[in-house]
């Protein structure tokens, strides 16, 4: 069932916003999973080919993730901890030097991608091929959902991929709010999660019903 908000708590910070916009993100692919009219997601588990791309998040993200590091148990955190500073590692020396993509001109993006999945550095994040923050994974992994062979995906310019797209583009909203409220949405996650985390912005207090239109506009 689409997620539905009533005015019961203020939102105070842009991680306020990130959990909503999660919530949404997980309803609406909920929702398309239990449709009859909906294409069947070919994705599973283990099934990676994706991350090995340049995965764009923001600050808010970013401390979502390493808050779920955190409560792991050991030895699994110590393990993300090196694989982290292992790909952040191995990316520089491939040439990957800046963090952020809003540092690279927009011509010149699709050849940083292109470059970044050709190296196929695996995201640090995985654990026996699957994600071992799920609860706080990116957004873009959220919503990255396929109906084609997911062998298809190891190029990104195979025009037999089929994504299957959300009803609502809460990421594309989500990410303006964020530019907005002065956040830089387009850091790459490998070389990120490895670099000190912004600490979070407050904004202006909003109601989660108001956030939610936001979020939700078409």
């Amino acid at each position: 069932m689409p997620l539905t908000r009533t005015p019961t708590k203020t939102v105070t910070s842009i991680d306020d916003v990130l959990s909503l916009a999660q919530d949404l993100i997980d309803a609406d692919q909920q929702d398309l999973m239990t449709s009859a009219a909906g294409n069947t997601v070919a994705c599973r588990a283990r099934c990676t080919v994706c991350c090995h791309q340049a995965v764009p998040v923001g600050p808010a993200e970013l401390r979502s993730i390493r808050d779920a590091i955190a409560e792991m148990e050991e030895p699994t955190r110590n393990a993300v901890e090196r694989r982290i500073e292992g790909a952040a590692a191995e990316l520089r020396s491939l040439g990957f030097t800046r963090t952020s993509l809003s540092d690279v001109a927009s011509t010149q993006r699709e050849d940083v991608a292109q470059s970044y999945f050709a190296n196929r550095v695996m995201c640090p994040l995985l654990e026996d091929g699957v994600c071992s923050v799920r609860d706080a994974r990116p957004m873009a992994c959220r919503e990255y959902l396929v109906s084609s062979d997911p062998s298809k995906c190891s190029s990104l310019e195979d025009p037999t991929v089929v994504r299957i797209r959300l009803r609502r583009d809460v990421l594309d909203n989500y990410t303006k709010f964020e530019a907005g409220h002065g956040d830089n949405g387009s850091l790459i996650l490998a070389l990120a999660l490895a670099d000190q985390i912004p600490a979070s912005l407050p904004i202006a207090d909003q109601s989660q019903t108001g956030i939610f239109r936001q979020l939700t506009a078409m």
